[in-house]
């Protein structure tokens, strides 16, 4: 199970169980707190989570690129904490994944969520040699 928010507080007591393998967030959980996205990120890493799941952000293939790289460079894995990536289901969000899987194969895991606009809500989770998908479509019949 992962704890999915960005509140210090909340991490620190939901860690404390010892029931947890890490921490996800997202965009709109580290706003909320008020801080800067990577100073936030900090503060949870510096809480030992073991994974930290982090969205990344941007439109293009490039951004997400630029993204994780600059997540990596900041944040790299030590024995406290792995960092763990969601990303947008879409064009760019699949070629940034290759990207990344071709620069350094063993990265894992990322997850792929599908975009708010989408009909249906599907989610992958990629490992280095398998996929775990599920999905909630809701369809419409007319006669």
């Amino acid at each position: 199970m992962f704890i999915d928010t960005a509140n210090l507080d909340q991490v620190k007591e939901m860690l404390s169980f010892n029931q947890f393998e890490g921490v996800t967030t997202n965009p709109k959980l580290l706003l909320k707190e008020g801080h800067p996205r990577f100073e936030q990120l900090g503060k949870i890493r510096d809480l030992k989570p073991g994974v930290l799941f982090v969205q990344l952000v941007g439109d293009t293939e490039e951004e997400l690129l630029a993204d994780y790289h600059e997540l990596r460079k900041r944040f790299p894995d030590n024995d406290d904490t792995r960092m763990a990536f969601k990303i947008p289901l879409f064009e760019p969000g699949y070629r940034a994944v290759s990207a990344i899987r071709a620069e350094k194969p063993d990265e894992c895991p990322f997850i792929l969520f599908a975009r708010a606009s989408w009909p249906a809500s599907l989610t992958v989770i990629t490992l280095p040699h398998t996929s775990i998908v599920w999905s909630s479509w809701t369809l419409t019949h007319t006669a």
